[in-house]
């Protein structure tokens, strides 16, 4: 007991002393926010070695502000900057020929229309034989240091994909592999960065033949497809190299036969409907948080047939707005509410045939109301699980209000929550709004307010709403040092 008291007291007197040296760091932050360069800083700093802290010769640094108009962002998704009157990009460059490690590069001033709003930073770092680094901030928490950047050696891969054994002499169509960095997940790694793994996706040449810059001295998750021929995984190991331009060749990746699905789509009044998206989902095992899944398309024809490339294992049929139909992306609108099905399929096993029925719907509507600082274009609004697992973007009007055809019986969830500059927003459900729906319909789950929120519906079986959210800062309480340390003998929260 006596051992804890006294930890207690180092830790109070240790934030005792650390309180003046960050209100120390905030006032510098305060003074430099009124730098002509319309920044919190004066100038980036930073370092660049390889990842054994040596020295790089050669090295490119590329910063890069740049602001996306309200016009261009739709529910929280940031679009590329698209506005050609105004600059919306502006760049600062430094090259470093002799390996010097750190780097300081000032802030000018900048053009007006990037003194506010929506803007992002981006640090590009590249140098020969090396991967690039990329990284993405918003200024309004950042303070100019971008820490140890650390480059990655790299090494060339080259390949050859080809067909199965049946379908010899068959020319692949939309090749497709995928390249993730594998890394064994323990107690101790679970805080594993996996953002800092590698993953690259690329496509096929004519041929087949492919090649990627990968990293040296790693291992590798290979996922490869095609559009006529199901997928294929394995590990590879690279092996270090001195010399970047040395190829490493991996040989042959042979896909698999698969099986084919096809089917029909149908309306409510049991026509046969044209122009639908089919999508076929492969259920594959993510790496990490990156996804992996595999998927094909086909679109209906005037009798309301399709067929979809061959997979194998366990997939998911349903309909989508969009999908690449022979080598371009095509949409389909409006799309018929329909159950997703699933299948299990084995290669050289009989194509498996299924129908698509469009759904009785239902109408889910309501209101988003942001804080006057957040505009309706900070708000993210999506709902999953209506008639298939994909999530599906809420469309809010000029007032921020919604209305969504939810298919009959579907246990759909609505994800809400606001962002900008930085700082978060979570939403909740009115009293008001919450009171009259359970009362009518009893099926509504209100959680506690928490970024990313979540609003569970019960089995859609009547219209829902409507439903009033309200939007508020997250505020994040931090715990004192006291309060965690006696969390660790406590169990936390």
């Amino acid at each position: 007991m006596l051992t804890r008291i006294l930890i207690c007291c180092l830790v109070c007197l240790l934030t005792t002393f650390a309180n003046p040296i960050a209100r120390a760091q905030n006032s510098d932050v305060e003074n430099s926010a009124s730098h002509d360069s319309m920044l919190p800083f004066e100038k980036f700093e930073g370092s660049v070695s390889d990842t054994k802290g040596r020295p790089i010769d050669n090295i490119k640094i590329v910063i890069t502000l740049f602001r996306t108009p309200e016009t261009t962002v739709s529910n929280g998704n940031t679009d590329d900057p698209v506005d050609k009157e105004q600059p919306t990009r502006h760049r600062w460059k430094y090259e470093s020929k002799t390996g010097h490690k750190k780097f300081s590069i000032p802030v000018d001033s900048i053009p007006e229309t990037l003194a506010d709003g929506e803007r992002y930073l981006q640090l590009t770092v590249t140098s020969n034989g090396f991967l690039p680094h990329n990284q993405w901030l918003q200024p309004a928490s950042f303070k100019g240091k971008f820490g140890r950047v650390k480059l990655r050696r790299a090494v060339k891969l080259i390949g050859q994909l080809a067909m199965p054994k049946k379908l010899a002499g068959t020319k692949i169509q939309m090749g497709t592999i995928k390249f993730f960095e594998s890394t064994k997940t323990t107690f101790f790694s679970r805080s594993t960065d996996y953002s800092k793994l590698f993953n690259r996706t690329i496509k096929t040449k004519a041929d087949g033949s492919f090649e990627v810059i990968a990293p040296e001295a790693s291992t590798l998750q290979l996922t490869a497809f095609a559009q006529n021929a199901a997928s294929v995984t394995k590990k590879i190991k690279i092996k270090p190299s001195d010399d970047f331009g040395e190829s490493q060749d991996l040989g042959t990746v042979t896909l698999a036969e698969g099986a084919a699905v096809s089917g029909v789509v149908f309306n409510l009044e049991g026509d046969p409907v044209e122009g639908q998206i089919v999508l076929i989902r492969q259920a594959t095992k993510n790496v990490g948080y990156f996804s992996n899944q595999i998927d094909g398309y086909a679109m209906s024809d005037a009798n309301g047939r399709f067929t979809l490339p061959p997979r194998e294992g366990t997939v998911k049929i349903s309909l989508s707005s969009t999908g690449m139909i022979d080598g371009r992306r095509a949409h389909s609108t409006p799309v018929l509410p329909s159950k997703s099905q699933r299948l299990k399929l084995t290669s050289g096993k009989e194509p498996k045939f299924v129908e698509i029925n469009e759904q009785r719907t239902w109408k889910v509507s309501g209101t988003i109301e942001p804080p006057p600082e957040l505009a309706l274009s900070g708000i993210s609004a999506w709902v999953s699980g209506n008639g298939s697992d994909d999530y599906q973007k809420i469309n809010l009007n000029a007032e921020g209000t919604f209305e969504i055809k939810a298919v009959e019986d579907a246990k759909i969830t609505l994800w809400i929550s606001g962002q900008k500059n930085g700082e978060f927003y979570d939403a909740k459900l009115t009293d008001d709004s919450y009171d009259r729906n359970r009362e009518d319909l009893d099926n509504l789950d209100r959680a506690s307010g928490t970024m990313n929120q979540q609003f569970r519906l019960h089995p859609v079986r009547g219209d829902v709403g409507s439903l009033d959210f309200v939007l508020s800062k997250y505020e994040y309480k931090q715990k004192t040092p006291v309060e965690s340390f006696f969390d660790i003998f406590d169990g936390g929260e």
